[in-house]
């Protein structure tokens, strides 16, 4: 388990309507920020990969809420649910694969972390390359104590054979990265971490509104490997200032900002 470190920040220019006469140019900045500990998660450590499979066989179990793709929504970890993460933006038939992991521990596991990024390396290499495979949420853990099992599902591509696979496994309630897991694809043991980018991502753009009267927008986004958010403001494109918590903003510094009018 190799905890996460500063890397890098990412800037992302965005462009809102707010009523029907005035534009806000919102700028969203993330920041990969410090070290982070996994203090909302029932684990901290990494999990065994126990079974690996390629291939979308029984992909009706798989976790998540697949609506409005498809009308399949299984169970999540408690701790997913009411989440983004929730969330599955694929058909389940396009599974490519799924992953049985065990934690051990001592009492039930509720709060399971999700995967966010996914890196590959080829055997030989000592550097990741950021992987489009993505991963669905955690099933409820089943218990034969003191082993949890936990499975997820991924999409996009299948993961190969021989070399590595390096996880980040991230807080669902705060978006936060935990922790980041090696696997050896050949024996499906845990390795050394190679060297990572975690320059951070936006999963999930916030949606453009366009709104009239007294009323509320709200706007959210989703990213790996933020663990600082801030919203700003300008008038003209051009100029840019923080936004701050009082009167119509609320969430200035959270990955859901609120505008009232």
């Amino acid at each position: 388990m190799l905890p996460l470190k500063t890397k890098t920040q990412s800037n992302f220019l965005l462009f809102f309507r707010f009523t029907n006469k005035v534009f806000l140019y919102i700028l969203f900045f993330s920041l990969f920020l410090g070290e982070v500990n996994a203090q909302n998660l029932d684990v901290s450590s990494c999990p065994t990969m126990v079974k690996r499979s390629n291939g979308n066989g029984q992909a009706s179990a798989a976790a998540g809420d697949f609506r409005p793709q498809s009308a399949q929504n299984n169970p999540v970890a408690p701790n997913v649910t009411g989440t983004n993460y929730q969330l599955v933006p694929f058909m389940p038939s396009t599974k490519t694969g799924d992953i049985h992991f065990k934690w051990i521990s001592g009492s039930a596991l509720n709060n399971i972390p999700v995967i966010t990024r996914v890196w590959l390396t080829t055997s030989g290499s000592s550097t990741a390359t950021l992987s489009n495979i993505k991963f669905g949420p955690p099933t409820v853990a089943v218990a034969s104590a003191p082993n949890y099992y936990v499975d997820y599902a991924f999409y996009n591509n299948n993961i190969p054979n021989q070399g590595g696979v390096t996880l980040e496994f991230t807080d669902p309630q705060t978006g936060i990265p935990a922790f980041v897991c090696t696997y050896d694809l050949g024996s499906n043991v845990t390795t050394t971490t190679p060297s990572l980018d975690c320059t951070p991502t936006i999963i999930n753009q916030p949606t453009n509104q366009v709104l009239c009267g007294a009323t509320t927008a709200n706007f959210s986004v989703t990213a790996s490997g933020a663990t600082g958010y801030q919203w700003q403001v300008s008038s003209d494109g051009i100029s840019f200032s923080n936004i701050t918590n009082g009167g119509v903003y609320a969430g200035a510094t959270t990955a859901n900002l609120i505008i009232s009018a």
